[in-house]
């Protein structure tokens, strides 16, 4: 169902507590009580700040666009045209080349190509696609050249109907959230009995007449019972927390989205482009013909005199490799070597998996695969077999005993062999480490073969990265069973990290989701808190309610300190609204009640002294202890704990004002007094303030503190 700004507009005015305050500030201000119903103005900064969320999720997500747009080469009715993406049809017979982004699903019709479907299947390594094969809309063309038939364009493609899911909009999954719901449904049941009885009452005691005050008093029992104030402390307390975040270069994209950050105790990874940067790096090389050091730092190869650099170098540009082992190698080669003069070159095929090259001195080289070029060299098969163990790749280069029209791999002399490693964000170990030592437990999910995203994940210092499980042929069941013992995943589809979510979930995990392409939008949709880079795809930014402007790695810590500081907080004061409710509850039954009796009395809470209790003896200094240092991760609701002692603690103040506000004439002061000291930590820090104050202050103080400790302990609550 499309979420559109009318439905947003009206889920936040209909909703039960907008509703209801909405109705008794339009009947106050009909009476001519306008000034009462200007007490109220707390509702309308909370419908601002959620309208501001609400509308500005959706403006970011129906930016989403999955394809990159661009001019194609396409062949239609015999004719040859120069289409942009969205006007490619189908049956388009489309020509694809190094670097374009494949417009639509079809099928291969001559040629070959070197996908890379990191984005859609979220596996590094590039996927070969020969005639007849099928590719899909998203993947990049690494190497090759190939002609596409068309088969589904648009919003048949698979990428588009992935975009379907990210787009619809959910509401946040956010424990607050959810105990403010409840807060509210439980508040609902009294609210409507209460107010009836204390509106009959008034009436009846004053005879039909004084219907002005009669809507007054009961107006304001039930702005009384309603908990806008919590409201307000959750929103400013988590935007000042959003404020923060920002000058750090992240994007929340909701208030709600830092309180499951903080609350997360598993945290998803997916390996490309997550836990790795996506390129590679030259790990370590091994000469296996004789060479020598030169003057320069440059390895000289002995027999023919020539820089070992400046052969790689000239063979990656001979070879017109764009792939991320061409960039790695250029980024070693290039320093310290030059480019050579050639006469011949044969760019890298996939299918021959090596380029060549022939120098204008009659030398030729080779640069590509140790399995099609080492021959029967034992020594070289033992250096890849042992960097295929530490999941790294090998590129040999070889010089050739002849020419490069004809090659013959048992008359090659290997050169130089190279090993590449997956490149590691920077400050990914130093993360892992800060989560795991924080009580955070760190799952990685990947399309990549499962050994080597252990591997990885291994150097990476993660905890149990030898508990590995490949899913490629495994039930859903199967799946499901090995979840909460298994710490990486390989071979995943995108379902399937769906699934895991949503299995550890169900054992009443909060997980968080970390991923950059189009097949981790489902997980990135399931999970309670999603997270992104800015350099991630556009799909996987949209959908995510965290994401990273700096792709920083090292970020994530502070900003779950900052979370857990401020839900922590929000959670140890927020009680104090919940006694507030149930205070006014039972303080509007207990005068209604008394009304019958003694005709005379007056409900003594209106609107407006209601609004300086919220604001200054709850709202201004709660919201400045829920500033407060808090490295502790949240645990249940943000009542949780409090239950028993408040509820019993606010019935004891409901009795201590219900006997003192009647025969005392300070009772409305004392009412208030015994009303904020219903949580020890906030009574005593108040009580502090006070001793600082003058000598007579600091004796009332006393007086009063001595008083509730007598009445406490009496009660048996202290």
């Amino acid at each position: 169902m499309k979420n559109t700004y009318l439905k947003i507009i009206w889920r936040n005015l209909a909703n039960f507590c907008n509703a209801v305050t909405l109705s008794l500030i339009i009947l106050l201000i009909a009476i001519g009580a306008w000034s009462y119903a200007v007490s109220s103005f707390i509702l309308f900064i909370n419908i601002g700040i959620s309208l501001y969320q609400e509308i500005r999720a959706k403006i970011v997500v129906d930016k989403l666009i999955l394809v990159t747009r661009s001019i194609y080469e396409v062949k239609r009715g015999g004719e040859e045209l120069k289409v942009p993406t969205e006007e490619i049809c189908a049956e388009d017979t489309v020509v694809l080349r190094v670097g374009q982004q494949v417009p639509a699903d079809g099928k291969v019709l001559e040629g070959t190509l070197e996908l890379d479907e990191s984005i859609l299947t979220g596996e590094s390594s590039a996927v070969k696609k020969r005639a007849g094969d099928l590719v899909l809309a998203g993947s990049t063309v690494k190497a090759g050249r190939a002609a596409v038939r068309a088969d589904k364009v648009g919003a048949d493609c698979y990428i588009e109907s992935v975009a379907k899911i990210a787009k619809t909009v959910l509401k946040p999954r956010s424990n607050i959230f959810k105990t403010l719901d409840k807060i509210i449904k439980v508040i609902s049941i009294g609210l409507v009995p209460l107010a009836i009885l204390l509106l009959v009452s008034n009436l009846i005691s004053q005879g039909g007449v004084g219907f002005h005050q009669t809507v007054i008093d009961v107006s304001s029992s039930i702005l009384g019972m309603i908990p806008i104030g919590m409201f307000l402390l959750v929103s400013t307390a988590l935007a000042a927390s959003v404020l923060k975040l920002s000058k750090k270069h992240t994007l929340l994209k909701d208030l709600y989205s830092i309180e499951m950050l903080a609350s997360v105790d598993t945290l998803l990874l997916d390996k490309t482009g997550t836990m790795t940067s996506g390129a590679l790096d030259v790990s370590g090389s091994k000469a296996f013909s004789e060479v020598t050091a030169g003057a320069d730092g440059r390895v000289l190869e002995r027999e023919t005199g020539l820089a070992v650099e400046s052969l790689l170098f000239t063979l990656l540009v001979a070879g017109e490799s764009n792939n991320s082992t061409g960039k790695a190698l250029e980024a070693s080669a290039r320093r310290l070597g030059r480019l050579l003069e050639m006469s011949r070159t044969l760019p890298f095929s996939s299918d021959r998996k090596y380029s060549a090259v022939e120098l204008k001195n009659g030398l030729a080289y080779a640069l590509g695969a140790p399995d099609f070029l080492a021959g029967a060299s034992p020594e070289v098969l033992a250096y890849a077999s042992e960097n295929s163990r530490l999941c790294r790749r090998t590129v040999l280069l070889v010089r050739l005993d002849g020419g490069i029209d004809c090659i013959d791999t048992g008359r090659h002399v290997p050169v130089m062999g190279y090993a590449l490693d997956d490149r590691l964000r920077g400050g990914a170990a130093e993360t892992l480490a800060w989560f795991q030592k924080n009580g955070v437990d760190i799952k990685v999910v990947s399309g990549d073969e499962c050994k080597t995203v252990g591997k990885t994940a291994e150097r990476a210092g993660l905890l149990g990265a030898e508990r590995c499980l490949n899913c490629a042929k495994i039930s859903e069941s199967q799946l499901e069973a090995a979840v909460e013992d298994t710490t990486v995943f390989g071979r995943t589809s995108p379902e399937q990290k769906a699934a895991i979510v949503k299995t550890l979930q169900k054992k009443r995990r909060i997980v968080g989701m970390i991923g950059d392409g189009v097949n981790d939008i489902l997980a990135l949709k399931q999970a309670d808190c999603s997270i992104s880079f800015a350099c991630a795809s556009e799909s996987a930014r949209d959908i995510s309610r965290i994401v990273l402007l700096d792709s920083d790695f090292n970020s994530l810590p502070s900003i779950v300190k900052e979370g857990r500081r401020v839900i922590g907080n929000v959670q140890k004061v927020s009680s104090l609204f919940v006694m507030k409710n149930i205070f006014v509850m039972f303080m509007t039954f207990l005068f209604a009640a008394l009304i019958f009796f003694y005709p005379n009395t007056q409900y003594p809470f209106d609107a407006k002294k209601m609004m300086l209790i919220e604001l200054f003896v709850l709202g201004l200094p709660v919201f400045v202890l829920a500033l407060d240092k808090n490295p502790q991760r949240p645990k249940g609701s943000i009542i949780e704990g409090h239950k028993k002692r408040n509820s019993l603690r606010a019935v004891v103040d409901c009795r201590r004002v219900g006997g003192i506000a009647f025969w005392k004439p300070q009772g409305l002061r004392s009412a208030v007094y015994g009303f904020v000291s219903v949580d020890n930590s906030y009574y005593e820090r108040l009580r502090l303030y006070a001793y600082r104050g003058s000598a007579s202050h600091q004796a009332d103080a006393y007086n009063h503190y001595s008083n509730d400790i007598r009445v406490d302990r009496r009660s048996g609550f202290r």
